[in-house]
């Protein structure tokens, strides 16, 4: 369902949001940024879908805590779902401020993880058995 969909059938935003909330207090502001780097603008193109997508409204300095990328139509919007209403919608690229997961540290992880497997593999490495 689309989020234009939901307002149609009688949505009705409350005063005051969680993101409201968030937006008022810096600390928590940051801490929700935590582990996310933000995308340059020329990059927007290579952003696949199915990545978890957070953005700061320029205009109004509002943190948002966006969505999954369902559809990538850079250079104008980004399309946006929430797994937890099923509600889609569409943002604006150049009205807003994007950021995605530091997927860097899981990448150092998972080359680690390989290289101690080809350690095993190669019969430098042993696995002991609990004792």
């Amino acid at each position: 369902m689309r989020l234009s969909d939901k307002e149609k059938n009688n949505y009705i935003k409350p005063e005051i949001t969680k993101q409201d909330i968030i937006s008022d207090d810096a600390e928590l502001f940051k801490k929700k940024l935590e582990g996310y780097i933000e995308i340059h603008p020329d990059n927007y193109d290579d952003i696949d879908t199915g990545l978890w997508i957070k953005y700061i409204n320029k205009e109004t300095g509002k943190y948002r805590c966006g969505g999954i990328l369902k559809y990538n139509k850079s250079p104008d919007y980004f399309v946006l779902n929430s797994p937890y209403n099923n509600l889609t919608w569409s943002v604006n690229l150049n009205k807003n401020i994007f950021f995605i997961k530091d997927i860097s540290i899981f990448r150092e992880k998972m080359i680690e993880k390989n290289n101690l497997y080809k350690l095993y593999e190669a019969g430098l490495v042993k696995i002991l058995e609990p004792t």
